[in-house]
């Protein structure tokens, strides 16, 4: 073989080298253009889930308050009855007590 022979080939294994390493680049980056789509998909997935999860809790505070309110409001008509009957009685009494005198 010449040495214009063994330079030819030389460069034909050099550009055959040069080939595959670009043939792997390109599977890699698209190999990761395919992740990178499937990452983004589960991130919508997931912000969608926290979205919700959130507004689950926003709901939930507003519910807890709502029956604080609603417990407070009882207790205040149960005070507020416990007073009438008081006094219920003790017109009673005075009617009872007029009947008698």
């Amino acid at each position: 073989m010449s040495q214009a022979e063994q330079a030819a080939a030389g460069q034909d294994d050099a550009l055959a080298g040069l080939e595959e390493r670009i043939a792997r680049a390109v599977d890699l980056v698209l190999s990761l253009r395919r992740e990178k789509a499937g990452l983004e998909q589960q991130l919508a997935v997931a912000q969608r889930a926290l979205a919700e999860a959130q507004q689950a809790s926003d709901d939930a505070g507003a519910q807890k308050a709502e029956i604080t309110r609603l417990m407070l409001d009882n207790e205040s008509m149960r005070k507020e009855r416990d007073n009438v009957r008081r006094r219920v009685e003790r017109l009673l009494e005075t009617i009872d007590n007029m009947g008698t005198a």
